[in-house]
């Protein structure tokens, strides 16, 4: 029989993942590890930048961002993007507790900029990923 005061507490949850960019450690030469947030950031920025078929036996894992790229900017595209980008994060990434997405258009630089605000289990504040995303000709 387990004992409840043994448990872990949920607060001391960490969550890790490689660095993406796999990098060395310059002593040891082991690849990075982002933590907790950090993790959780590079996880969220990864599923929206997923396009459809990169994930092998699921086809339902993208962000729908690329596609979208080529679309005339307009209010139903930004509609269209923001729905895309709350459901592949509300779905496939259950450490993140989704708040808001923003998508505005920049006319000037022919693109979109979107801000995820999310947080993140047993974590108060919220965090932001924002990034640009422009067609490449």
């Amino acid at each position: 029989m387990s004992d409840i005061s043994s448990m872990k507490p949920i607060k001391d949850v960490v969550f890790r993942d490689i660095d993406i960019r796999f990098e060395p450690h310059p002593v040891t030469r082991q690849l990075l590890i982002k933590k907790n947030a950090e993790a959780v950031k590079q996880a969220v920025k990864n599923l929206v930048l997923t396009n459809r078929y990169e994930k092998l036996f699921r086809p339902d894992i993208y962000g729908g961002v690329t596609e979208l790229l080529f679309e005339n900017v307009d209010e139903a595209t930004l509609i269209l993007l923001r729905q895309q980008i709350e459901d592949v994060i509300t779905y496939h990434e259950p450490r993140a507790k989704l708040e808001k997405v923003n998508v505005r258009e920049d006319f000037d630089r022919n693109g979109f900029i979107v801000d995820v605000i999310f947080s993140i289990r047993n974590v108060k504040e919220p965090f932001t990923v924002s990034a640009f995303f422009e067609r490449i000709r």
